[in-house]
């Protein structure tokens, strides 16, 4: 399975996960969310192709959705009685500023 951004084996060099396939699965399920996300996020469908300078980002993305799912650093509010916890899953200001470059305007 490959996106338009970036092949599994690709995003996998980039990860420095070449040499196992412990993660592939997962990688191929973040490909296109993610690359659906800078899409969206960017109001723009890069018909002409992905700019390269996309591909850290894209990288960065993934990264930090590994880093959530393995520690608690989504955590954003807690509640010790009644046990409530709240998360954030927003991308960082550094990764969503990342992507501003190659946002289009939209008109409303």
């Amino acid at each position: 399975m490959q996106t338009n951004l970036m092949a599994l084996a690709e995003a996998k060099e980039l990860l420095n996960l070449s040499s196992s396939t412990t993660y592939d699965q997962k990688i191929l399920i973040y490909l296109p969310i993610i690359e659906n996300y800078i899409k969206t996020y960017c109001n723009n469908r890069f018909e002409d192709g992905f700019p390269e300078g996309l591909k850290l980002v894209f990288i960065d993305m993934i990264k930090f959705r590994f880093n959530q799912e393995s520690t608690d650093t989504s955590l954003k509010a807690e509640k010790i009685g009644n046990i409530t916890k709240t998360f954030d899953s927003s991308y960082p200001v550094q990764i969503v500023s990342a992507l501003d470059a190659y946002r289009n305007v939209r008109f409303i």
